[in-house]
């Protein structure tokens, strides 16, 4: 009997051993794993490889200065240069103009949009021409002109229709006379009313900007941004050339060509959720941004000759 008694407490023993090895092993485990490096605070993915288009192709001589553009149909754009006062509609297959009209006298044009059949280019003094008629048939066009109380000192460069809101949003490049801030609008426009909303729908200021870069994975791209906005923070590093809303998402897409090419993504209300690079020797000088339907991105480039100057990536969902 001593001997089985004696047996009972070694077992004993040896499971309140095992116990507290299972109760410290435990502990230990998650004290490890507590050290281990959180996730990096991504605010949101960019859903677009920039560096692999799906496809290229060159625009011919007549939009070597292309400045807008936006989607006609699934086969065709709706394009403009910023000398001549003319409507392209290009071939999305191999860039070749299949027609174009006549609107306007020699001027800054620097946007296009559509709201049904009506057409909008926008000037860069702010000034907006709408035109009604097809361009593929010129002698059916008619012409209007909005004045939208913007100026030359706002530099407006993109326009583009949000269909979640039913309105034209307008990016300004500039500041407008006046504004000692590091910030950029984009003001809203209704198109029944022609009526510009003199708030701005939204405010791109250097703060926001800061509060992104300080959030998420640094790597070259993110360095060099922190540096221009340490640096030279009234450049901002954002200075919209195009505008347009992603038809899935709702999200706004505003591309900037100075010293940084770049993607700025805004959500609908207004957060930023990626900045991206562009590649310098991909695109020169990004110019027009629009959606094809599914969601694929295209964005022309003013650029050296003999380079592809319209090029299409696909929305990678997930």
């Amino acid at each position: 009997m001593k001997n089985v008694r004696q047996l009972h407490a070694i077992m004993g023993l040896k499971n309140k051993l095992l116990f507290i090895f299972f109760i410290v092993s435990s502990i230990g485990c998650r004290i490890d794993s507590a050290k281990q490096p959180k996730m990096p605070l991504m605010i949101s993915p960019f859903e677009y490889n920039l560096d692999r288009p799906f496809s290229a192709v060159k625009l011919p001589r007549e939009l070597k200065e292309i400045s807008g553009m936006t989607l006609y149909n699934p086969d065709k754009l709706l394009a403009i240069q910023d000398e001549e006062g003319m409507i392209y509609v290009v071939s999305l297959h191999d860039g070749s103009i299949l027609h174009s009209a006549d609107f306007g006298s020699d001027a800054d044009y620097e946007g296009i949009a559509m709201v049904g059949k009506d057409i909008y280019i926008l000037r860069s003094d702010g000034e907006i021409t709408v035109v009604e008629g097809s361009p593929e048939e010129e002698n059916s066009l008619n012409l209007s002109s909005i004045n939208t109380l913007l100026d030359s000192t706002h530099n407006t460069e993109g326009i583009c229709y949000d269909p979640f809101s039913e309105s034209l949003l307008i990016a300004c490049k500039d500041k407008g006379e006046g504004n000692t801030e590091a910030v950029r609008h984009i003001y809203r426009m209704e198109p029944k009313s022609k009526d510009l909303n003199e708030v701005p729908a939204f405010t791109i200021d250097i703060e926001s900007i800061k509060s992104y870069l300080d959030k998420v994975e640094t790597n070259e791209d993110i360095r060099a941004f922190r540096e221009i906005a340490e640096e030279s923070p009234d450049e901002l590093f954002i200075h919209p050339s195009d505008i347009a809303v992603h038809p899935k998402t709702g999200d706004i897409y505003i591309s900037s060509a100075k010293r940084i090419n770049c993607l700025l993504v805004i959500s609908k209300e207004g957060k930023i959720k990626s900045l991206v690079r562009i590649p310098r020797q991909l695109l020169e000088q990004p110019e027009g941004i629009c959606f094809t339907p599914n969601g694929d991105l295209l964005i022309s480039t003013e650029g050296k000759p003999k380079k592809d100057r319209l090029f299409l990536f696909h929305w990678n969902k997930e």
